[in-house]
């Protein structure tokens, strides 16, 4: 099981990455740091709580495919949370935007298939300009939910 890690970015945002894959996390944790993000990354779901709880991420990028405790679920104690129900939730899939409307309902702020992630690792990519929509828009969360496909 791989440990908890930490990678310190030049900062436009603390961001935190829930994700099982090792691939898709440390692929992700590289885009989001040579974009200048602070960077944390969790392997399972209460991890990633336990991290989200301790840290205060500006956001999170959660799998819904996680072990033990699936990403529904860490979405929804998020969202149960006081201390971390308004802090913006990506959520990550390789299921189809079908999905997307239900994830969204339980908190999720943006739906984002995988296979997105495997194209964007430039500056002007659509999910770093996301991520940073979001961030600047970050007190009214209440608006619009998006995804990107």
């Amino acid at each position: 099981m791989e440990s908890i890690e930490e990678c310190r970015g030049t900062t436009k945002g603390r961001v935190l990455i829930i994700e099982d894959s090792r691939f898709l996390r440390k692929s992700l944790e590289r885009i989001l740091y040579r974009a200048g993000y602070d960077v944390l990354t969790a392997d399972q779901g209460e991890r990633g709580l336990e991290m989200a709880r301790v840290n205060q991420p500006d956001a999170i990028f959660l799998d819904l495919l996680l072990p033990v405790l699936s990403g529904i679920e860490v979405l929804k104690r998020l969202r149960q949370d006081p201390e971390t129900q308004k802090t913006p939730v990506l959520v990550l899939t390789g299921l189809s935007q079908q999905n997307s409307t239900k994830v969204q309902k339980d908190g999720a702020t943006v739906y984002v298939e995988k296979k997105e992630l495997m194209f964007t690792s430039g500056e002007n990519s659509s999910l770093l300009t996301t991520l940073q929509e979001i961030l600047n828009e970050k007190g009214g969360l209440e608006g619009e939910r998006k995804s990107i496909q």
